[in-house]
């Protein structure tokens, strides 16, 4: 079997050292590392990138000129001399402390308004919270806020099975108004 690791927001890590992706590992023939561009640079730019062993690139590089034969030559252009430049670099270090203070303040906003009815950690990386109910179902909670007018993704985007434990809220693209709006929305859901 081949092991692919899905790592998109593997650069926002808070205070600590990122752990190491399974390609760091030495010898490793079956693996695929997958990121992409869209949370380092923007949300529109649809340019990810993989890295694997020489014959799993030549089998993805023959299915994909199946896909798209062309690809976006001028956006990879300018993507890599924005690599190549230092851009990309100097921009994920000013968005991760863009990224870190939304974090305290939707940690902040959680702590006053929700940890009796939520189990929740602040994350020390990446660009979402998990919220588990404490008296109610994830699903409860979710009809909940979707009758509210509250759009969140479903929690059954984050799992195979029936077995969904909370809500993956995002707060990277969200600004600190509407997640106010969102905790209000569930303190009231869970009175």
């Amino acid at each position: 079997f081949t092991i692919m690791e899905d790592d998109y927001d593997h650069e926002f890590h808070f205070g600590i050292r990122p752990i190491l992706p399974i390609g760091s590992l030495q010898n490793i023939e079956y693996y695929v590392y997958l990121g992409t561009f869209s949370k380092i640079i923007s949300p529109a730019l649809r340019i990810g990138f993989l890295a694997t062993s020489k014959r799993l690139i030549d089998q993805v590089v023959s299915l994909r000129k199946i896909i798209d034969g062309q690809g976006d030559v001028i956006m990879e252009q300018a993507v890599y001399q924005l690599i190549r430049d230092g851009d990309v670099r100097r921009h994920i270090k000013r968005a991760t402390k863009i990224y870190e203070q939304k974090r305290d303040f939707f940690a902040k906003i959680l702590h006053q308004e929700l940890k009796k009815s939520f189990e929740f950690k602040v994350p020390s990386g990446g660009l979402a919270f998990w919220l588990k109910p404490k008296n109610q179902s994830v699903m409860q909670v979710y009809q909940g806020l979707k009758t509210m007018g509250v759009a969140i993704l479903s929690p059954e985007k984050y799992s195979y099975d029936e077995n969904i434990e909370g809500l993956r809220i995002g707060y990277a693209s969200v600004s600190e108004k509407e997640l106010t709006k969102l905790v209000k929305a569930l303190k009231n859901l869970v009175k």
